[in-house]
């Protein structure tokens, strides 16, 4: 079997680390301090009765079996591959596809040099099979993603094709998304959105039927934001973290 410098694994793992560090601040880090503590960062605490963290206990890390069930599968499982599907270790092709909103499309490859599309295309040790696909669109939220038939899924196939890819060969997905227009009763809001990103990740895998891996990312910061694509709420409608 062909060698490459590095892994699958290592590559789809660290290679969004490498995005985070060198991503410059954007944003106005001036408008970020507005005495809430982001709900990821709640440890132990509790936003309206419900625990905060990415994972269970309040953790942000992930825990030790989930991260080795990921690691195996970017290992073992996710293997160049041809248009048809086929394990091709010469000339195969391993896609790494991005969908989401604006946001996404903005982080992943079109706002300034150090986008995470640019910061791949420089990387000397990047597996020379990896095809790094942009798929996120502007103005589509969840919504936009959950009918299997919708546009944005067209339009995903239309940027892969461009990219001398196909269906068969998407093996990893980055997925940032938000609700448009979002407010609403906590839990509520939340829990529909979650059951629309289950949505989004089945479609995803009916589409493309050797993926293996999708990374999710939540939206960015946006109590400032105030457009109708936005999930914005007044600060008055906003409760604390608490203990309780």
């Amino acid at each position: 079997m062909k060698k490459f410098r590095r892994s699958t694994g290592t590559i789809l793992l660290s290679i969004f680390s490498l995005f985070m560090l060198n991503t410059p601040a954007w944003a106005d880090c001036t408008l970020t301090n507005a005495g809430m503590i982001p709900i990821p960062e709640l440890g132990l605490k509790l936003y309206q009765g419900f625990s905060g963290g990415l994972y269970p206990n309040g953790a942000n890390n992930r825990p030790p079996a989930h991260l080795a069930a990921g690691m195996q599968i970017a290992t073992n499982q996710i293997k160049p591959l041809n248009a048809t599907g086929n394990v091709d270790t010469n000339s195969g092709k391993i896609v790494l596809l991005s969908i989401g909103m604006s946001n996404t499309t903005q982080e992943w490859a079109s706002k300034g040099t150090n986008t995470f599309s640019n910061l791949v295309a420089r990387d000397l040790g990047k597996n020379p099979q990896l095809a790094v696909v942009d798929g996120a669109q502007g103005g589509q939220d969840t919504v936009a993603w959950t009918n299997i038939n919708a546009a944005t899924w067209s339009t995903v196939l239309s940027r892969l094709a461009r990219a001398g890819v196909t269906t068969n060969q998407v093996q990893a997905i980055w997925m940032k998304e938000a609700r448009a227009n979002g407010n609403g009763a906590f839990p509520g809001i939340a829990q529909s959105l979650q059951g629309e990103f289950e949505m989004i990740v089945r479609n995803a895998k009916a589409l493309y039927p050797h993926l293996q891996i999708i990374y999710v990312s939540s939206r960015t910061r946006a109590y400032v934001a105030t457009s109708g694509l936005n999930p914005n709420q007044p600060p008055t409608n906003r409760a604390s973290p608490s203990n309780g």
